[in-house]
Formats: C-alpha cells, structure tokens, sequence
C-alpha cells in the first residue's frame, strides 16, 4: 500500500512534465506557422497580385519553403553527424564523407531556390519580381528588428537612428 502512494505522486510528475513538453513543442511550431503566415501575408500585400497569380505564387512559394525546410533539417542532421565525427576523431576520409553530404545537400537546397526563383520570374511582371528580390533581402531583417525592439522594451538605442517600421 505504502508503495502506491510512492508510485502515484511519481507518475504524476512524469504526466505533468510529459504534458508540459509537449505543449512547449506545439508552441514552437505554432510560432513558426505563424511566423509564414505573416510573411506571406506581407508578401502578397507588397506584390499586389490577381487572384490566380497569386495562388499558382504561393503554391509555388509554399512548396519551396517545404522543401528548403526539409532540407535544412537534413543539414541539421548531417552538421550533428560531422560534430560527433570530429569529436570521436575520425579519419579524414570519413571526414571527407560526411561533408561531401552536407555540401550536396547544401546545393540541393540551392537548387531548389534558384528554381522557384526562375518559375517567380516567368510568373510575376518585372515590376513584382522586383519587389519580390527587395522583400526577400528585407523581411526577415525587418521582423528580427522589431523583435529586438520589443526584447529591449520598445526602447531605441541612441546609436538606433533608423526611421520607425517596416522600411530599411
């Protein structure tokens, strides 16, 4: 009987704890949906496309981002691999090996860029395309910005002389 009331108060800790990983891990993922669905949102607001060009887009754009994210956790992968190899001291070959599939992967992800940038080239005017490379280089600067901002409070460093929002 004594063991019981061990046992309960134990599996209970281990349910909360359980419970409580997981809810981290669906946080984390939900911050990265949410994080897409904003970029996207920005994206089709700055190319200001028509409805069908603007479905085959985000198709195309939906499947590249799939694709490069399966790829780079690939990368994560093999960059763990290679960390152990280097730590266990292995022989150059193996060495060589292991970062022949992390350069192949690396091209691969490459690849898959350069192809929907081709496919957004023939898909969207010059003027779209062009806002399309400027949003590119831009967005993700921007968001890591604004979360800085709120990471100080919303205070602005006297070296910060850039204008407020959105634009470099």
């Amino acid at each position: 009987m004594k063991l019981i009331f061990k046992i309960i108060p134990v599996l209970l800790l281990l349910v909360l704890f359980t419970d409580l990983n997981l809810y981290a891990q669906d946080v984390a993922l939900n911050s990265k949906e949410r994080f897409m669905q904003l970029k996207k949102i920005k994206l089709l607001e700055t190319l200001d496309m028509n409805e069908q060009t603007a479905n085959t887009f985000l198709f195309k754009f939906t499947k590249m981002e799939k694709d490069l994210a399966q790829v780079r956790d690939e990368i994560d992968d093999l960059n763990n691999n290679l960390k152990k190899l280097v730590q266990q001291n292995a022989d150059d070959k193996t060495l060589e090996e292991a970062l022949e599939k992390i350069d192949s992967k690396m091209k691969e992800m490459f690849n898959i860029r350069k192809t929907f940038m081709e496919d957004a080239k023939k898909l969207l005017n010059t003027k779209q395309y062009a806002k399309f490379i400027l949003f590119e280089f831009s967005f993700e600067k921007q968001v890591h910005r604004l979360l800085m901002k709120k990471h100080r409070g919303g205070r602005r460093g006297a070296d910060d002389d850039r204008p407020r929002g959105w634009e470099d």
